[in-house]
């Protein structure tokens, strides 16, 4: 694994560094080898780590107490075998790490059978019941939210000083199960105050929030009325999605990721790209796991894998892996221009016309800086602002250079996410 890589994987900088560290004190190290794919040593502080990683099937493993994954111990073993191979001498596999390695595979096994072998068996009289009760609260607070927003529309939004009349809707909304309609809200009570340009954002959101009401009380074709749904809050579980999902199967870039602290955990957003075909997986590393996810998703690396489609046909999940990860060995085709990229955009809102971001790989893009603020152009000379934050990394792996970039456009911002630069594909975002 190329030191960029290990870089990517990563929780924050400040955890690279404290792995360079541990890779640099090689006093502290013992029990070094490898074998079969694996990596493993023992590090040695306030009591001695049994740190192991698998580079056939991406993951890892350190006894150590850490909360933040990979720890430092992680990323000093793969620091330490990326500068020295040779420093972790072909061995036979300790009995301990064979032992973990197995429990991995026969995890994954079980995982695979299980989504195989069909539908749950559930109470369906009684999940009718749940859904109609639920239908009847919702139905209650769009009513409600509707009446709210004649109000506002009648006294206008010079009145407003704060976002506190959104947060007390949000909550009837949360009371009225529409967690969707609640999140957007208080979204959109965020930005009041915020800026000279507050009014125009959240007159032209309260619209889209206005159509997804209207929406909602209509009769429509199917694969809108589920995205309709999904925007309200309406969840799908996985065990749904995996036995009756539609099915896409291919080689996928791990392209991209977005990591959100949260209260209890971490919550992982994370691209996969095949042709111009983009799905986002989401999952999540409680705590109380040491914050660790079950799957590791390392950027710049090929899935082979099917993937499950939730009803919304953003989000997936990944039903079964077909192979081993392997690295990207050439740059995706993309987009040629600005003008296509928003060709796509308008072609996904006529689908659904909530949606937040649309992603896409643009080739030859540039990214500049002028008075302060990070740009990416075009080959026809247009150019997008980059979003509001210091994007130095991806100014410095392009050198300058035309790249293929992987990137969200929401807003009319552009949120890189990976890039294809000095024969790879990296990271925008490290932590």
């Amino acid at each position: 694994m190329e030191m960029d890589q290990i870089r990517s994987l990563a929780p924050d900088p400040a955890s690279f560094a404290r792995g360079q560290k541990v890779a640099s004190q090689t006093r502290r190290v013992q029990g070094l080898g490898q074998g079969e794919g694996l990596l493993w040593g023992e590090f040695l502080g306030s009591a001695h780590y049994l740190t192991q990683y698998d580079s056939k099937q991406p993951g890892w493993k350190c006894s150590c107490p850490s909360r933040k994954q990979p720890c430092k111990h992680v990323l000093g073993l793969l620091i330490l075998h990326c500068l020295d191979p040779d420093s972790l001498p072909e061995a036979e596999v300790p009995e301990l790490v064979q032992a973990w390695k197995d429990r991995r595979v026969k995890a994954a096994q079980t995982k695979t059978q299980k989504a195989q072998t069909g539908e749950p068996v559930v109470d369906l009289a009684g999940q009718e019941k749940r859904v109609q009760a639920r239908e009847a609260r919702v139905s209650q607070g769009l009513s409600g939210l509707q009446r709210w927003m004649e109000d506002l529309a009648q006294q206008g939004l010079g009145r407003l000083q704060d976002g506190a009349d959104f947060e007390v809707q949000a909550r009837r909304l949360i009371d009225a199960q529409a967690p969707g309609l609640s999140s957007r809200l208080n979204k959109i009570g965020e930005q009041v105050g915020q800026g000279s340009e507050w009014p125009a954002q959240v007159a032209e959101d309260m619209g889209r929030l206005a159509l997804l009401v209207h929406a909602s009380q209509q009769t429509l074709e199917p694969g809108l009325s589920e995205r309709t749904r999904s925007h309200l809050g309406w969840r799908v579980k996985q065990a749904e999605v995996r036995a009756q999902g539609e099915r896409t199967q291919g080689d996928w870039l791990i392209a991209g990721q977005r990591l959100t602290e949260e209260e209890r955990g971490m919550l992982r957003l994370t691209w996969l790209l095949r042709g111009q075909q983009v799905q986002m997986l989401m999952d999540f590393a409680p705590s109380v796991r040491g914050g660790q996810f079950e799957q590791p998703l390392p950027i710049g690396w090929v899935l082979p894998a099917t993937l499950a489609l939730f009803p919304d046909g953003h989000r997936a999940l990944i039903a079964e892996q077909q192979g081993e990860l392997r690295l990207l060995e050439q740059p995706p085709a993309g987009l040629p221009d600005f003008q296509a990229l928003l060709s796509t955009q308008a072609q996904r809102l006529q689908e659904d016309p909530w949606l937040a971001r649309v992603g896409a790989v643009l080739e030859s893009l540039r990214i500049l800086r002028h008075k302060g603020r990070f740009y990416a152009m075009d080959q026809q000379g247009q150019a997008l602002p980059l979003s509001d934050r210091p994007w130095w990394r991806v100014l410095a792996l392009s050198g300058g250079r035309p790249v293929n970039l992987f990137l969200n456009l929401e807003r009319g911002e552009i949120h890189p996410r990976g890039l294809w630069a000095e024969g790879r594909w990296n990271a925008a975002v490290v932590g």
